[in-house]
């Protein structure tokens, strides 16, 4: 488990970064620092308002053209597909490039990857002592 430990809250370090794009390209850094120091209730709420965000941005899908980048209009969620199928390759619907897939096949990972960071979201929880020797 690729977990991201603070006083606070332990959180999945995939949805950290998730909460790090939906902050810089969702709220307009909203959150400068202080985004460690927010409390479990607020993390949790923070991680829903995040997937909310992402899943919006299924709307946006399109078939990826292999010489351009990450797409703009779907970037937060196009990389969290890509964390997705990297962490579940034998869940995951594609097994080639996102560039090489179909927009049935695009949309179904990006169902999936929401789906993924939803259950992420529910293991989020409150930091132990153990937590702390790790770190």
């Amino acid at each position: 488990m690729k977990n991201k430990v603070f006083y606070n809250f332990v959180i999945n370090k995939d949805l950290w970064y998730a909460i790090g794009y939906y902050n810089r390209y969702g709220l307009y850094n909203k959150y400068d620092n202080t985004i460690v120091d927010i409390s479990l209730e607020e993390v949790k709420k923070l991680a829903n308002d995040t997937i909310i965000w992402i899943e919006s941005q299924i709307q946006n899908v399109y078939l990826i053209n292999p010489e351009e980048g990450a797409p703009m209009s779907w970037m937060t969620l196009y990389y969290m597909t890509l964390s997705y199928m990297y962490d579940y390759y034998d869940e995951c619907p594609i097994k080639k490039k996102l560039s090489e897939s179909t927009l049935e096949e695009l949309k179904d990972a990006c169902h999936k990857t929401i789906d993924w960071l939803k259950k992420l979201a529910l293991e989020i929880r409150e930091t132990t002592d153990n937590d702390l020797k790790d770190i």
